[in-house]
């Protein structure tokens, strides 16, 4: 700093603040406040100014040192000023806030530079003749707007509500008329669409709802018809083909047919909203045995499968299931030989059916004595004959990959794995054999995600998915599928 630099000007704030402190001459004062090199001194030079005028003009800067003077800032006269000419909302709407003359804010109302002041200055006026005024003749919607949500005169508020330009501001002054004929025959001729929905949603009008709903562009207004619509078949027709998820989600919530809410609600909803279902709707049996085979969410379907008592279908789920925890859990409630002896035979299910028997003591004196290995063959064999898969038997018999992948399904593909694992040397000639058609790939991809995680010799044989996409892997002769860490892929080229 130069020889004479004031302290003020100095870049040491604790002596900078220690000279304002005993500073009480306004010329200097107004010098630090414009000129002081950190702003905590400018603030507190503006905080010992008295002079209005002085603190008007700083007060139309940006920044902390305005809004500083602006708190100091009392003269009505300079507030309005400042609150009409301000570039900013902020500043604007913030001297505002300080007026309480009414003259003061009509004229802010009328002749602020930034609109956004204008609405807040129209928002507290209360004069029904100033406010017809501006209602009538701003330029800006917002503003109009704020001076009819002040308006109380019927005929005017019908006059607006025909012809303002504006959609949001005539569906203000529409939503002030007390006379329901009167709202009711203006709002359901205007324009806009939402205008019209909220006219018929207050009035009850069932017909024009049912057609905004069904024909309206307008998803906010769609959406506004199907909160208020009680007709159940147009409901459905939207919870069925409406393009938005949203409004097909509030139609499916009003519909009162459980079977046609269940088939909607499973096809598309959440998984919460299924959740929901499977507890509140009054569901048969048929029903939730759908339910548990076709869904993908585990938790769901966990949830569904608890309420299934009876138990032929409890078993025909378990045979066809792909989830270990739906399989487990029927599992848990099967205790007869006969009922494990029929889950043992199906690949998904056996290793949980043996262990079951093993651990009830189930199995017969020649079974405890197989091997692991020979034990499953030897219920994979049941199991086939049962099922009537005799040509799956028939190529295992042969160790003939290529029939085994000719119809791809549980019992072929547990073949394939029993073969590799009988014969861990033959493994690299055998593997160009069995190719999964891609046509087949997601039955036999659930089953082989399944295996991958209990037989670790095949973790040879995937590989991480993502240097491919599904379509080039699919043209390789592999499948794919996920697990928690990601896509997996089954190649077997």
């Amino acid at each position: 700093m130069g020889l004479f630099t004031p302290v003020w000007k100095e870049r040491n704030l604790e002596k900078a603040l220690a000279y304002v402190d005993k500073c009480n001459k306004q010329s200097t004062l107004t010098r630090i406040a414009n000129e002081a090199y950190y702003s905590e001194v400018c603030i507190a030079a503006i905080n010992k100014l008295t002079d209005q005028d002085t603190l008007y003009i700083i007060a139309m800067n940006r920044g902390i040192t305005g809004d500083a003077a602006l708190e100091r800032l009392e003269d009505p006269r300079l507030l309005l000023r400042l609150a009409v000419e301000s570039q900013t909302a902020e500043k604007g709407k913030k001297a505002l806030e300080k007026i309480s003359d009414n003259e003061c804010l009509i004229q802010a109302a009328r002749t602020a530079y930034v609109s956004a002041v204008r609405e807040k200055a129209a928002s507290r006026l209360t004069d029904p003749a100033v406010l017809k005024d501006i209602a009538r003749r701003d330029k800006n919607a917002d503003v109009r707007k704020a001076a009819v949500e002040g308006l109380d005169d019927e005929e005017i508020l019908k006059v607006i509500a025909r012809e303002d330009s504006s959609a949001s501001v005539r569906g203000a002054a529409l939503a002030r008329i007390r006379e329901p004929e009167a709202r009711y025959a203006i709002g359901r001729q205007d324009e806009n669409e939402l205008i019209r929905a909220e006219t018929c949603s207050v009035l009850g009008d069932q017909a024009s709802l049912k057609d905004i709903l069904l024909n309206g562009k307008t998803e906010n207004a769609r959406r506004l018809a199907a909160e208020h619509l009680e007709d159940q078949e147009a409901l459905e027709r939207a919870a069925r083909s409406d393009t938005s998820s949203e409004i097909r989600r509030l139609a499916r919530e009003k519909l009162k047919d459980p079977q046609v809410k269940a088939e909607l609600v499973f096809r598309e909803g959440s998984e919460e909203e299924r959740l929901r279902a499977i507890n509140e709707l009054p569901l048969s049996d048929q029903n939730i045995r759908d339910i548990v085979l076709k869904e993908k969410s585990e938790t769901v379907a966990m949830e569904a499968v608890r309420r299934i008592t009876d138990h032929r279908r409890l078993m025909d789920i378990a045979l066809r299931s792909q989830m270990d925890s739906v399989i487990s859990f029927i599992l848990d409630r099967f205790s007869e030989r006969e009922d494990l002896l029929v889950l043992a035979g199906r690949p998904a299910a056996a290793e949980m059916a043996i262990a079951k028997m093993r651990k009830l003591d189930l199995l017969d004196e020649r079974e405890r004595k197989m091997p692991e290995l020979e034990l499953q063959e030897y219920f994979f064999r049941k199991g086939c004959q049962r099922n009537g898969k005799g040509f799956v038997l028939d190529a295992y018999n042969d160790g003939n990959f290529a029939a085994l992948a000719e119809e791809p399904c549980e019992e072929s593909v547990m073949a394939a794995l029993l073969l590799l694992r009988k014969n861990p040397t033959e493994r690299d000639s055998t593997y160009s054999s069995f190719l999964i058609p891609s046509r087949t790939a997601e039955r036999a991809a659930v089953l082989l995600h399944s295996l991958y995680n209990k037989h670790p010799e095949l973790r040879t044989m995937v590989r991480n998915a993502n240097k491919y996409s599904v379509k080039e892997h699919m043209d390789r002769g592999g499948i794919s599928c996920h697990d928690d860490e990601g896509p997996l892929i089954f190649d077997f080229k």
